[in-house]
């Protein structure tokens, strides 16, 4: 997917990811009060992660290095702040955790350290 372009190909994948877990608001797997800005934000939370995976494995030149940081995410972070935070809002909880991802997100796209 988008050879020679790595913030395109990692925004795609970012793009595929947040839609395929989509279905998730609808099992209760996770409850959006207004699902439409949940999906949304859950889209920018998923690009910004797969920035951050993208970018370990460029810098570990090693899969298993964003794929540890994928499971360590999904265990404590989510885990971690909805514990920490059992009586927010899911939609807050989620642009909580956002926020810091999009800064460094956007810190590795504005130095061009997706480039191998």
């Amino acid at each position: 997917m988008h050879p020679g372009r790595p913030v395109a190909a990692t925004l795609t994948t970012g793009l595929i990811w947040a839609v395929r877990r989509y279905p998730l608001a609808f099992v209760g797997y996770i409850e959006f009060e207004n699902v439409a800005v949940g999906l949304t934000a859950w889209t920018v939370s998923f690009a910004c992660q797969e920035v951050l995976l993208s970018w370990l494995r460029v810098r570990s030149g090693s899969a298993w290095t964003a794929s540890l940081a994928h499971g360590g995410n999904n265990m404590m972070l989510a885990l971690l702040v909805g514990f920490l935070l059992p009586d927010v809002d899911v939609l807050a909880v989620t642009v909580l955790i956002t926020a810091p991802l999009a800064v460094l997100a956007a810190w590795v796209l504005a130095t061009g350290r997706l480039r191998p």
